[in-house]
């Protein structure tokens, strides 16, 4: 592959670079998988997603007190007290509970009066039909439609949906971000030695660290590829690697200025699509746009302050 310096022929404003991106992107949703419940948080709905039985199951007392029949008890006031059987014309319930067969509403234990015996309570006041009563369906019913799709899942959502009885989730695959950093002058974090760094001899690579948080945070899967040296063929073997692997997304790191060593840009035009080099924002400005068999790949800036900025603007 031939070499040679790239420069900056025309800087976009990030408005047009964005629309140059977004318009040559394959809009096709990513493929629905189903999760458990317990692992839906922050995923998006692929599909609407219908209750799977009603919530509450059953006509529930909504308070503690007394479970009655109300048309019973409408001769029930303050000038003639209603004393009630307790077992067959009242039963004792807290709140939750289903009601017993026959009974339609339920009295707050404040407003009963329980006689010594315990076989009898005393009400002033009437009951009306499915007073404090939390009725069957209430929440939601079977087969009622209880999140929309692109519906991103929060915690109530993961509520919403286990009082349904859905314990599965139809969702969008996670988009998997590939990332690859690149410079013959850096090495892995945890290989950085004390006297090579003070020397200059070498620097730390951590930009894929604050990249993959930031794709994890978005909804994305970053997968961190080996370190390349500044050289284009081994660039280009290790995007084709990624897109091999399932990569959805290719960001490259590095090597996207018009260094004599930046090759970023000529790789991708070489490969397949170069949509945008240089973006008239800063920091950020040496960002690549481009795409490789038919996938979005990315270049960004080797400064992590650059280069998060590039993200921010151009992946998430």
């Amino acid at each position: 592959m031939e070499t040679k310096r790239t420069a900056y022929l025309t800087l976009l404003s990030p408005e047009e670079a964005r629309r140059r991106w977004f318009a040559a992107l394959d809009d096709t949703p990513l493929p629905e998988e189903s999760v458990p419940l317990a692992a839906a948080l922050h995923r998006i709905t692929a599909r609407p997603v219908a209750a799977r039985r009603s919530s509450p199951a059953f006509h529930g007392a909504a308070m503690d007190g007394i479970a009655v029949r109300a048309e019973e008890t409408f001769n029930a006031c303050p000038q003639h007290p209603l004393r009630l059987d307790v077992g067959t014309q009242a039963h004792w319930i807290n709140t939750g509970h289903p009601l017993p067969a026959g009974c339609n509403a339920v009295i707050m234990v404040e407003h009963v009066v329980s006689e010594e015996d315990g076989r009898h309570v005393v009400i002033e006041k009437a009951a009306f039909p499915w007073q404090h009563v939390r009725k069957l369906g209430e929440d939601m019913v079977r087969t009622e439609i209880i999140l929309a799709p692109g519906t991103r899942i929060g915690p109530c959502e993961l509520g919403a949906l286990a009082a349904g009885g859905v314990l599965d989730v139809p969702v969008f695959a996670r988009p998997r971000v590939a990332v690859i950093p690149s410079g013959s002058e850096i090495v892995p974090l945890a290989e950085a030695r004390e006297e090579d760094l003070n020397s200059g001899r070498v620097l730390p690579e951590f930009n894929s660290l604050i990249f993959s948080a930031m794709i994890e945070e978005a909804g994305g899967v970053a997968d961190v590829r080996p370190i390349v040296p500044d050289d284009p063929a081994a660039i280009a073997a290790a995007i084709d690697a990624a897109l091999d692997d399932g990569a959805d997304v290719v960001l490259l790191n590095a090597g996207s200025s018009a260094g004599s060593r930046d090759y970023t840009a000529q790789v991708v035009r070489d490969m397949g699509e170069l949509l945008v080099h240089g973006v008239a924002v800063m920091p950020g400005k040496p960002t690549v746009l481009g795409l490789v068999r038919g996938r979005p790949v990315m270049g960004a800036p080797g400064y992590p302050v650059s280069a998060s900025v590039a993200v921010e603007e151009f992946l998430l």
